[in-house]
């Protein structure tokens, strides 16, 4: 199921998926899609991602990229 959130800055973005990603995940090997629309943001919230992973939020996510066809 695709869930689309929206906010006023991506920080705010951030926080709430980690949030999501640490709390709401049922299986922890199964990696949710985090669907980013350029290379460039994917980076950012790598890096982003990966301060929260300090806390075990965003730990094996899987990040693509928006193609169109």
């Amino acid at each position: 199921m695709l869930h689309l959130h929206f906010a006023p800055s991506l920080d705010m973005l951030v926080a709430d998926l980690l949030l999501k990603l640490r709390y709401v995940r049922t299986d922890p090997f199964v990696a949710p899609d985090i669907i980013v629309p350029n290379p460039a943001l994917g980076k950012w919230l790598r890096m982003r991602l990966a301060d929260g992973c300090v806390e075990g939020g965003g730990a094996g996510t899987a990040l693509r990229m928006c193609r169109e066809p």
